[in-house]
């Protein structure tokens, strides 16, 4: 398994749990808490991500994340105003 699916799956299992209610904070208005926290998780994800197919290109792994493996993560990027650029 490629280093970018691992991570990735990672997030849309973690992000989701801990941050519950994301997708219905543009809604409700988030604490400023709550947003910053996310943003956070996001970034570091990022990081992460980006890291990781470097990792991946470098070891000749697969390019094996898929849009749809990856669209949980954008959307939820781009709710704190985050572009992954993967």
């Amino acid at each position: 398994m490629c280093v970018v699916s691992m991570i990735g799956d990672h997030y849309r299992q973690t992000i989701p749990s801990q941050f519950p209610d994301w997708n219905q904070a543009a809604r409700k208005g988030p604490s400023w808490e709550e947003f910053s926290d996310l943003k956070k998780a996001v970034e570091e994800m990022k990081t992460l991500l980006n890291k990781a197919v470097e990792y991946d290109r470098v070891n000749k792994e697969p390019n094996c994340q898929t849009d749809d493996k990856l669209a949980l993560l954008r959307k939820i990027a781009e709710a704190v105003g985050v572009d992954l650029g993967v």
